[in-house]
């Protein structure tokens, strides 16, 4: 469908006649057309639309292009999947580790927002904050994450590696972690590290993580090493009474907290009536553990 786009826009560029093309697409702003790139996304840009003319192939290598970045592990790997070179011994992850560099070159350390979707490494974490110390987004989804260091360095993020990353990244103001699991640790690096922090999402995710038992080591880590926060997401999270506590006694800045989905709070809220009142009071927009989740993102739960 992007290709049959593509070949018609090129088409359209080519047609000079007045009466059946009354925009020149080669006059658009490059700020308009940087966005448009931005939203075909990067397989697409990479592989297809520096194909489409001379002008869009100049954008395609411009740094500015490339301050918002997304790489969507899965779709990438549907649209490789009849490719030769994926067959052979190269593999999988490492096309889309090399894929991801590639994409931190053409930046020029002017990568301002990264989002990484099913892969990622210790490698290509160092690959990238060594490049871009200027990042101030930064999403992890579905991203194997544990605590050691891994055999298949292609497929999977260790602790070690993350808090590395973290350590160099001092303007980063947005972090997220959606389908994926972090240490107490991670999160304090990150609140040490980067005190510019407003925003911070973590959802293990039920589909990954089954939402058993009880756990406030995240929760207390926040309220001890975030206090700036701004914007706090944690559906889905293990977390009790106790570290909602934490938070709403440290976290004075607070705008928006999610809470939905944590199943652990529910009877707790329900038995202190007084604990949503000061919610409510504290901070301006609250989605609670029975709020609806109509408007989740398919399978982010954010």
């Amino acid at each position: 469908m992007l290709k049959s786009q593509y070949m018609t826009s090129c088409s359209i560029l080519r047609d000079q006649r007045p009466e059946e093309n009354n925009r020149n697409w080669l006059n658009l702003p490059a700020e308009l057309m940087m966005s448009i790139l931005q939203r075909v996304g990067c397989y697409d840009v990479l592989m297809n639309a520096k194909k489409v003319c001379k002008s869009w192939h100049r954008l395609c290598k411009d740094p500015c292009t490339w301050r918002v970045v997304q790489i969507r592990g899965c779709v990438i790997q549907q649209n490789l999947k009849d490719k030769i070179f994926v067959c052979s011994k190269i593999g999988e992850g490492d096309v889309l580790q090399k894929m991801a560099m590639h994409v931190v070159d053409l930046s020029c350390g002017q990568l301002l927002d990264l989002s990484f979707h099913m892969f990622g490494s210790d490698h290509l974490l160092q690959y990238i904050y060594q490049r871009s110390s200027h990042l101030r987004r930064l999403r992890l989804e579905s991203c194997y994450l544990n605590n050691t260091s891994s055999s298949n360095p292609v497929r999977h993020i260790s602790s070690k590696g993350l808090i590395q990353m973290l350590e160099n990244l001092p303007l980063l103001e947005e972090l997220e972690f959606v389908s994926a699991w972090i240490s107490g640790e991670v999160i304090e690096v990150a609140g040490r590290c980067c005190p510019h922090l407003k925003s911070f999402t973590f959802n293990q995710g039920s589909v990954i993580f089954p939402l058993f038992g009880e756990s406030d080591v995240q929760a207390v880590a926040i309220a001890e090493h975030m206090p700036g926060l701004r914007h706090l997401q944690l559906s889905n999270n293990l977390m009790t009474i106790t570290g909602l506590r934490a938070i709403l006694k440290n976290c004075h800045n607070l705008e928006s907290l999610n809470l939905r989905q944590c199943y652990n709070l529910y009877r707790a809220l329900d038995q202190e009536p007084e604990l949503e009142t000061i919610l409510r009071k504290q901070i301006k927009h609250v989605r609670f553990p029975n709020s609806s989740t109509k408007d989740y993102e398919s399978g982010n739960y954010v």
